[in-house]
């Protein structure tokens, strides 16, 4: 995962939306993570003691749709899940993303996590 800053990916919407040439790019950050690896910071930075287990796909489907009717939220989709066992979240291409995730991390991480923002309640 090459997790961007959603100011840089709208500055970078309107930077291109002013071209009139079609190009497809990957709007990454410029540190990258495995999905365990950027769980874990964010444990780290909300000082979380929770235990991190390692599951396969056939068990962590199931858990996610049932957590997913707990939230009313659709955590992650099969879909994703494949892209994420699949390393598609990664680019080759240079990031288009300055913000450090990292950096971002450690600055607010008085208020990650402190509200849950459904993509479902907020989008239909």
């Amino acid at each position: 995962m090459q997790p961007g800053h959603v100011e840089d990916l709208a500055d970078l919407a309107v930077s291109r939306g002013s071209r009139s040439d079609c190009t497809i790019e990957d709007a990454v950050g410029a540190e990258a993570y495995t999905f365990e690896e950027i769980v874990r910071k964010i444990a780290q930075a909300v000082g979380s003691h929770t235990k991190i287990i390692r599951v396969g796909k056939r068990t962590l489907a199931p858990m996610l749709r049932v957590l997913g009717w707990v939230t009313g939220d659709v955590v992650l989709t099969d879909e994703e899940l494949d892209g994420l066992a699949a390393n598609l979240l990664l680019s080759k291409k240079p990031a288009l993303c300055p913000t450090s995730f990292s950096k971002w991390l450690t600055e607010n991480s008085s208020q990650v996590g402190r509200k849950y923002a459904s993509e479902i309640r907020r989008h239909y």
